[in-house]
């Protein structure tokens, strides 16, 4: 690698650090998942809510940046990134709200402007995902869905971090945690384990989220105490079956036998050439 090659991947080290600490900290993603076990009674109303911010900034965009810092090129980090700002700008249209789109945009620009300093192109993933994964990721998008369309039209007792409405995010939280699961699937078949990255980063989010639901079930945003129980429940079952695919997947791709050529011309016997005795 030239001098310049590795001056850029230094470069892109510092982008995703800066990144990382930007969204997972000054955005208030560490300090809104801590909310429900530090804040006060004003916040008891908004655990919630604190929570999905937190898990959408700390956890499922931070993570990846962290990775990045470690490993510049790792496709399924930039992936999952594009990934949680997709969600976001759609949670943002789904509430009407342009102003939230604008995270959204800035979650995607971190990935091209990482990608672009390594040189790595933001593509391959395999066209035909893991059968397990991508049951349990399809099994969630109907309830996703329809808890994201109902916290992104929902108006009642509003909470604001850096000027924005918690809704519309708590609504891309939802969407980004599937979209992320989805993605867990077609990422099993890539070379190494990147899989676990948005496997992990997706069913702790729904473990965590579910849990809290399950302990506060009637605050705002809460998931209820059945569908906190199904999001735990959820989050285990994609971790498994996340590791049967990958096993699956590692033995039918095992080395093959090399196969048999038949003998060049210059190796066969040149009857013709033979004389009798």
């Amino acid at each position: 690698m030239s001098a310049w090659g590795r001056s850029r991947r230094v470069i892109a080290r510092v982008v995703a650090a800066g990144a990382a600490v930007f969204w997972g900290f000054l955005f208030f993603g560490l300090i809104d998942l801590l909310t429900p076990f530090v804040g006060g009674e004003e916040f008891a109303d908004h655990f919630l809510m604190e929570t999905g911010w937190g898990l959408t900034y700390l956890v499922l965009v931070a993570v990846p940046l962290l990775v990045l810092v470690m490993r510049p090129g790792a496709v399924m980090a930039l992936l999952e990134l594009v990934a949680v700002g997709v969600s976001i700008a759609i949670g943002a249209g789904l509430a009407g709200s342009p102003p939230h789109v604008l995270p959204g945009v800035g979650v995607v620009l971190t990935a091209a402007v990482v990608a672009v300093l390594v040189g790595t192109r933001v593509s391959g993933v395999p066209g035909r995902p893991t059968p397990l994964a991508a049951i349990v990721a399809v099994v969630a998008v109907p309830p996703a869905a329809a808890y994201a369309w109902e916290m992104a039209r929902s108006t009642e007792n509003p909470e604001e971090t850096w000027g924005l409405d918690h809704y519309p995010l708590q609504a891309a939280f939802a969407i980004a945690v599937v979209l992320v699961a989805l993605l867990t699937a077609y990422a099993v078949r890539r070379p190494g384990r990147g899989c676990w990255l948005p496997a992990c980063t997706s069913a702790c989010s729904a473990i965590w989220f579910g849990a809290l639901s399950l302990v506060w079930p009637e605050r705002l945003g809460s998931l209820g105490t059945a569908w906190g129980a199904a999001a735990v429940v959820w989050g285990i079952a994609l971790l498994a079956a996340v590791a049967v695919d990958e096993r699956r997947s590692a033995t039918s791709s095992g080395p093959s036998p090399a196969p048999t050529r038949p003998a060049s011309s210059e190796q066969r016997p040149d009857r013709s050439s033979r004389t009798r005795a």
